[in-house]
């Protein structure tokens, strides 16, 4: 089966990442947040604040919290804050990241509940971690997989669903046997088929928890999912 990218939406997405062309310091969800240009930047994309909001709902009385792909900290951050029995592990492909991460947790005063780490999908977790819930904010972007990743494009796009395919085959082993992922997806930007093939593919089921909508370069849709 041929599966092509959706360009509107991938070029669409390319031209909200050259917006982010300089480190500053924003205030969002009564968070401090400071970006920077090789970050995905919470300011630009209205779907950060959205799933800050929503996860920290969704996380409330569990004790450990995975989030991968942590960008500035957002999501880490609000999720610990309003949760004060929460440790939260956040990792992220890109070491800048992880650096704003730890700086942000610092900045509001959760530094000590938050650990930022830097490794591809869930490799830099420490092994023996089991979490009651594991976030990521999913590079749904899909590319062609021998397309070329070039400057912003690894903060928001994954050529043939690469790593989101390792996420799956590696996720259960940072669980509790009564824990679960919380995907966030978009149907509109994102190959949702294909999602559901590889969740199948690793014995697991998928549904719907939370849905929105917002303007990026164009309407979109936002959801969050439950797969477990």
């Amino acid at each position: 089966m041929t599966i092509n990218p959706k360009q509107q939406f991938v070029d669409g997405t390319r031209q909200m990442l050259a917006l982010s062309n300089d480190s500053k310091e924003v205030e969002l969800l009564d968070i401090s947040i400071t970006t920077d240009p090789e970050v995905f930047n919470p300011d630009v994309f209205f779907s950060s604040q959205w799933f800050a909001e929503e996860i920290t709902k969704l996380v409330k009385n569990e004790g450990i919290l995975i989030e991968v792909g942590c960008g500035t900290g957002i999501v880490s951050i609000k999720a610990a804050k309003e949760n004060p029995n929460l440790e939260v592990y956040s990792t992220d492909i890109i070491e800048k990241a992880k650096e704003l991460t730890a700086f942000n947790a610092e900045k509001n005063n959760v530094g000590q509940r938050i650990h930022a780490y830097s490794g591809d999908v869930l490799d830099s977790i420490p092994k023996k971690l089991r979490a009651d819930s594991i976030f990521w904010a999913m590079p749904f972007g899909y590319l062609v997989p021998e397309e070329e990743m070039k400057g912003k494009d690894t903060q928001v796009f994954d050529p043939g669903y690469r790593a989101i395919r390792k996420f799956f085959k590696d996720a259960r082993n940072y669980l509790k046997d009564t824990g679960r992922l919380l995907i966030g997806f978009s149907v509109d930007i994102g190959h949702f088929d294909l999602l559901e093939e590889i969740i199948k593919e690793n014995n697991f089921s998928i549904k719907l928890l939370n849905k929105t909508s917002g303007v990026e370069k164009d309407s979109v849709s936002m959801e969050i999912w439950e797969v477990k």
